[in-house]
């Protein structure tokens, strides 16, 4: 299962980062967010919403998962 190949890796690596499709494609985002120790909520500059950020990092607490840091993408 995904959570014991998690809990595998993290005896042999200090972080571990797993990219995953935007959180508006489907439920994977959280379901991974959730066997992970926390997320990092990703915003695209000139792109997202706030709106549409809040409801993302209010997605990731619901499922269980702890948003531990944000990122600004673009330029």
């Amino acid at each position: 299962s995904f959570p014991r190949l998690i809990s595998d890796l993290s005896e042999s690596f200090d972080v571990i980062v797993v990219d995953t499709p935007a959180s508006s494609v489907g439920t994977d985002a959280q379901l991974i967010a959730k066997a992970c120790g926390g997320a990092i909520a990703v915003a695209r500059k000139d792109h997202t919403r706030i709106s549409s950020y809040h409801d993302l990092v209010q997605d990731i607490a619901e499922s269980g998962a702890t948003v531990v840091g944000s990122l600004l993408n673009g330029r």
